[in-house]
């Protein structure tokens, strides 16, 4: 639980640092966002570059939408035993794993 709470914690704090940072770059940057993802596409990566890639950015967001919903049930419906804890804190990383690499690789099969 301990975990599970600190990288709740965690991942808040990233994505708001992230969102900013990257506002901040693009705000900044001498040219805009077509041309930076046109070098990107350029470089000619494949999926096995890009599908890790995006599983690790959409982890946060996932991880952090699903456990802030563990907590709302927390809040009304209960769930404090500890054995409840574990599994829904184990079915958190799970779904969010699983969510991530399913969300990453969905335009590579459309």
């Amino acid at each position: 639980p301990m975990v599970s709470s600190l990288a709740h914690r965690i991942t808040g704090v990233a994505m708001g640092v992230v969102v900013y940072a990257f506002s901040l770059g693009v705000l900044l940057a001498p040219d805009g966002i077509e041309h930076y993802v046109d070098v990107l596409k350029s470089l000619e990566l494949g999926p096995a570059f890009w599908l890790p890639m995006k599983s690790i950015a959409l982890f946060p967001l996932i991880y952090h939408t699903t456990n802030g919903g563990r907590h709302l049930y927390w809040d009304f419906k209960g769930g404090y035993e500890i054995t409840t804890q574990y599994k829904t804190a184990y079915s958190a990383w799970a779904f969010a794993g699983s969510m991530a690499v399913f969300f990453a690789a969905l335009p590579y099969f459309l």
